[in-house]
């Protein structure tokens, strides 16, 4: 009989995930405010003059705001990491049959997160450019902020699983 270890997203504390999200998407909407109550953002104007070249998913519609909220959504795995380190003595370890569903689950999250990462991290993307949903939802800066609030929510809830799934990795090699 194999041993190993699957992970079981039905075991975490749901009320901390749902705090963890809570806290990580709020600047966002903390940055939004603050770019209707002073419009030009000239606070935040020469600390993002030294990120211009900083590759990232930007709108030319609102440049301070949109490159503002690309910057901290660049922080998503970091906190997916904390988040990970906070709540992994949370999740039920359960003996798997077949070490290769844990290799497949492993690879194609991994896979993926390298792509959007790609995407997201290294490519100058400008969103009023971009395919006829982004370009039309670019234009307004509540829908920028539904944006970049998806964007931070799909990258922490990649890069989470995929320290989860590193980590069980490692512990099924070392037979844990």
């Amino acid at each position: 009989m194999k041993k190993g270890l699957k992970l079981s997203t039905a075991s975490i504390n749901q009320k901390s995930k749902n705090y963890f999200i809570l806290i990580g998407i709020l600047p966002l909407f903390l940055f939004y405010f603050l770019s209707k109550m002073i419009p030009s953002l000239s606070i935040f104007g020469d600390w993002l003059n030294g990120f211009q070249n900083v590759p990232g998913m930007t709108s030319s519609f609102n440049l301070p705001l949109s490159k503002l909220m690309d910057l901290y959504c660049k922080t998503s795995p970091l906190w997916g990491f904390i988040w990970f380190v906070f709540t992994f003595d949370q999740l039920k370890q359960k003996k798997i049959t077949r070490k290769i569903d844990l290799i497949k689950a492993t690879m194609s999250c991994i896979g993926f997160t390298v792509v959007i990462a790609y995407f997201f991290y290294f490519d100058n993307f400008e969103l009023t450019s971009a395919g006829r949903p982004l370009k039309y939802l670019a234009v307004s800066d509540i829908t920028l902020l539904f944006i970049y609030s998806g964007y931070y929510f799909i990258t922490l809830m990649l890069s989470y699983f995929s320290f989860a799934l590193i980590m069980f990795w490692i512990m099924l090699k070392k037979g844990r």
